[in-house]
């Protein structure tokens, strides 16, 4: 028997993971680690799934919310600002390492190597982190959400007469994945 603890159940990304790895796995054998435990899902409540309270935010609750697992899945933290995202995961890293968790999955981002952007920086210095932490790993290199789409155009009002959107298209350096197909992955 193996068990599972999931962080980010009740996000975009996080949710989508659950509904799949519940119809895989045992609810016996699965744990939900929530900042709010009081917030969990109707999926999750009626699930059978344990649930535990588990805050990046304030670390001493992740040793309890990761204790006797064996795989973490740290979805990463929701949140564009370095600092507070790469302290929040190394948070975790060092919990499941204090826990002896056997394995981390870690959702991080495609094209690592060459962005300067701020919320891929996060993710190469977790990767970093994490790389050298010790643990056994596997980095989820993911493409950038398709539902996310206008953030790279702007906040557009339909309700402002505007009822054009242009998308780019050719040969771009983008691949967009939608969060459904990543939650089944």
């Amino acid at each position: 028997m193996t068990k599972f603890v999931v962080t980010g159940a009740t996000g975009a990304l996080g949710s989508r993971i659950f509904k799949n790895l519940i119809r895989l796995v045992p609810a016996s054998d699965i744990i939900m680690s929530l900042y709010n435990p009081s917030g969990a899902t109707e999926d999750i409540k009626s699930s059978g799934v344990e649930v535990r309270r588990g805050d990046f935010g304030n670390p001493s609750t992740l040793d309890s919310a990761f204790a006797g697992t064996d795989k973490l899945l740290i979805v990463s933290y929701p949140s564009i600002a370095h600092e507070l995202r790469v302290k929040n995961h190394i948070a975790a890293i060092d919990a499941a390492k204090r826990v002896r968790v056997k394995h981390i999955y870690y959702t991080s981002l495609a094209f690592a190597s060459d962005s300067v952007a701020t919320v891929m920086q996060a993710h190469i210095d977790t990767e970093a982190y994490l790389k050298q932490s010790g643990l056994t790993y596997t980095i989820i290199r993911e493409g950038i959400y398709s539902e996310s789409w206008p953030l790279y155009f702007g906040y557009f009002d339909p309700s402002e007469g505007k009822d054009e959107v242009l998308i780019p298209y050719s040969d771009g350096k983008i691949a967009w994945v939608c969060r459904d197909d990543l939650g089944e992955e």
